[in-house]
């Protein structure tokens, strides 16, 4: 399976995706994880200042992609509940989960991230950082 990364820069506070034009620089992602920056020059940098963030390989109901530090809105199996989290990896279970509030002071973590009813991406820690909050009242 191929792996999708998305890279965060932490200077222009953007996705490098969207900062890509004629001219701008090639980036690389090496297996130490280190973002690797080819400029028009010719020069090759290992570069910092950048957050990678890789594709979980599942969609949420709107088929938008998912990656870790996605912020998302979800429901469990044993209730209708709607809870909002973020997209974590579990070192623990090597598995990708999701870590939120059940109340202001504590917080749980579903480590297997498919055993949620539905899943809808609402942003990402970076661009939206004031989304996680936790429980949803309806």
């Amino acid at each position: 399976m191929n792996k999708k990364f998305r890279i965060w820069d932490e200077e222009n506070l953007l996705y490098l995706a969207e900062q890509e034009s004629w001219g701008a620089p090639i980036v690389s992602v090496a297996l130490d994880g280190s973002v690797w920056v080819q400029y028009l020059s010719g020069d090759n940098k290992c570069e910092t200042g950048y957050i990678i963030q890789q594709y979980i390989g599942i969609q949420d109901k709107n088929n938008k992609e998912i990656y870790e530090g996605d912020i998302i809105e979800f429901s469990l199996p044993a209730d209708d509940t709607i809870y909002m989290g973020k997209v974590i990896w579990c070192e623990d279970t090597l598995s990708y989960g999701v870590s939120f509030s059940i109340e202001s002071s504590e917080e749980a973590h579903i480590e297997d991230l498919y055993s949620v009813k539905w899943v809808k991406v609402l942003g990402n820690i970076f661009e939206n950082p004031e989304m996680i909050k936790g429980k949803i009242e309806r």
